[in-house]
């Protein structure tokens, strides 16, 4: 993988318009070549009039995905947010954090120190001490208090958050991969 100097997949973005997608592992392009990942393909349909960043990150939840959109996202500058979820995501957020398979513990930890070295660390560690948080009462609940709050977040921030919900081929239980994934 290429990392640029904001710590994101892909290269250096050139100055002028930005247009920064938050997501996971889909978008960051685990699998994918540079010019076969999400961004990239945006990047040249758009045909080069803003830089497109990938600022997806294997192993996040909606949770994290937020998160990391309320601390990263100002200060690289974007006009636009594209938050790239999948239906995995928010069938994952409707069942509480315990429910998650082991992996997505792991992958954080890992992209982190590789992406962020020493000074990212404490947010991870906090993120493996902290107790997991019960399923809501009702499905989908907390989703939805997190759109609500980013919601928010952009409405101060004055960037415009635009959510693109795909769907996944299987429900996450079914998922061939979900123990790898």
């Amino acid at each position: 993988f290429e990392i640029n100097s904001l710590g994101l997949r892909g290269a250096e973005p050139r100055p002028g318009r930005r247009i920064l997608f938050v997501g996971d592992s889909h978008l960051f392009g685990l699998a994918a070549s540079e010019t076969e990942t999400i961004p990239v393909l945006i990047e040249e349909g758009l045909g080069g009039e803003c830089a497109v960043l990938n600022g997806g990150t294997p192993g996040y939840d909606l949770f994290q995905q937020a998160a990391w959109i309320e601390s990263r996202a100002n200060e690289l500058g974007a006009e636009t947010i594209v938050w790239f979820l999948n239906w995995g995501d928010l069938e994952r957020s409707s069942q509480g954090l315990e429910m998650r398979p082991r992996y997505f513990i792991l992958a954080p930890l890992l992209h982190s120190c590789f992406l962020r070295g020493a000074a990212r660390r404490a947010d991870v560690e906090g993120y493996l001490l902290a107790p997991p948080r019960p399923a809501p009462e009702e499905p989908y609940a907390e989703a939805d208090r997190t759109f609500a709050r980013i919601a928010a977040w952009s409405d101060r921030a004055k960037i415009p958050v635009r959510v693109f919900l795909f769907p996944s081929p299987v429900s996450w239980k079914e998922y061939p991969g979900a123990a790898t994934h």
